[in-house]
């Protein structure tokens, strides 16, 4: 059914664009994912360097796309960060077909986390909540079904060694986001790049907001060459060196059946170098309690 294909295609999209540079007097409050508390604006120091992302308002470009995601990586290697990302695939009569929600907390050691993910919808087996924990050496997953909870720490087979928590596949997400970032920001056209004249707490300045509500490529947003994008919108926040600390893209497409399908995904990375990740209660109880430990599933993707 087309409406589970639009589904891997939820999963598969992100932003877009290139864009011109407008006044530099926008003053905005950047938006945040369902559950996570909208930043404080407020006015701070000034601080004065050469710029790394450096758009280019007379021939409306935000340069080369790829350059500019590359900072993602660099920017989240070796420090610790908070990631928030959601992803939602609606039916024209309201049914939630998708719901996707991770919430993550990682330390500059990539074998500390705390990930919290939540999956529901029509599309799905069956609702599902995950809270995976990394503690260095162990990971532990709190699993939440219709059935009740269970606490394990997974294992290469039953009895054998604990599975290292770098090899649980939490941060594929890293360059699934690239691509996704990619797609989007190549999909749309991007019409309106404005340097924010305040910015958040902990953030250096310049800062732009990045906006579109028109489709480029929508052969990159849409499930297949000949797929259909209607009513997008756009925006994005992006920092001196390229950086994406949030984005959020919205669409219509159709399904197989012709049913028109309303796509949401938002992204928001916050506390760079300032993230703590704090041992659960739920793994102390686990541990105290000497409780058996059994294969867990794993959390695929966060």
């Amino acid at each position: 059914m087309r409406a589970r294909h639009v589904l891997v295609l939820a999963i598969a999209l992100v932003l877009a664009g290139c864009g011109s540079l407008g006044p530099v007097t926008e003053t905005r409050e950047p938006f945040a994912v369902d559950g996570t508390d909208r930043p404080t604006v407020t006015d701070g120091p000034t601080t004065t360097r050469p710029p790394q992302f450096d758009p280019d308002p007379t021939e409306n470009d935000l340069g080369d796309v790829r350059d500019m995601l590359s900072a993602q990586g660099r920017v989240l290697q070796n420090t610790s960060y908070r990631a928030d990302y959601l992803v939602r695939a609606t039916h024209e009569n309201g049914t939630v077909l998708l719901y996707r929600h991770v919430d993550g907390a990682y330390a500059a050691n990539d074998s500390r986390y705390l990930v919290a993910a939540e999956t529901s919808g029509t599309t799905v087996p069956r609702r599902t909540d995950f809270v995976l924990f990394g503690d260095g050496t162990r990971a532990f997953v709190r699993q939440t079904t219709e059935n009740g909870t269970s606490v394990s720490v997974p294992r290469q087979a039953d009895g054998g060694d604990p599975i290292p928590p770098t090899d649980l596949g939490v941060f594929r997400g890293r360059d699934a986001m690239s691509s996704f970032l990619y797609q989007g920001f190549a999909g749309m056209n991007v019409t309106s790049v404005t340097e924010l004249d305040r910015v958040p707490p902990g953030l250096d300045e310049p800062l732009y907001r990045v906006q579109s509500g028109s489709v480029e490529s929508p052969q990159l947003l849409a499930q297949g060459p000949n797929g259909t994008v209607e009513n997008a919108s756009f925006e994005a926040i992006v920092d001196h060196r390229g950086f994406v600390y949030e984005y959020r893209l919205t669409f219509e497409t159709e399904t197989d059946a012709g049913d028109p399908v309303r796509i949401e995904r938002r992204l928001v990375y916050r506390d760079l170098g300032n993230t703590t990740v704090p041992r659960p209660d739920w793994v102390e109880d686990y541990e105290a309690e000497n409780g058996t430990t059994t294969t867990a599933r794993v959390l695929a993707q966060a």
